[in-house]
């Protein structure tokens, strides 16, 4: 199974966020924050804040934070796993 990671940027003004990938080069697709995808997907504003969506389009796990990671890690995993 294939993965595409998506990150949802802070930012909302391109230039600022191609500023911000010079800097802080990732290998995900980039979203602009269109003031609502913050507050669908992370009410809180914590960051990083990771969604993990399966095939279908189910949510299967949130997490905030940068020491979430191995946790979001697992889980994709498990998800992978389950979907061969």
């Amino acid at each position: 199974t294939s993965f595409t990671w998506l990150a949802i940027a802070r930012e909302n003004d391109r230039i600022e966020l191609e500023r911000f990938l010079a800097a802080h080069p990732m290998s995900a697709l980039v979203a602009l924050n269109d003031s609502s995808a913050w507050a669908t997907y992370n009410p809180t504003g914590a960051t990083p804040f990771f969604v993990v969506v399966d095939s279908k389009g189910i949510i299967r796990f949130r997490a905030a934070g940068a020491s979430a990671i191995d946790a979001v890690a697992a889980k994709v995993k498990m998800l992978s796993l389950v979907a061969r």
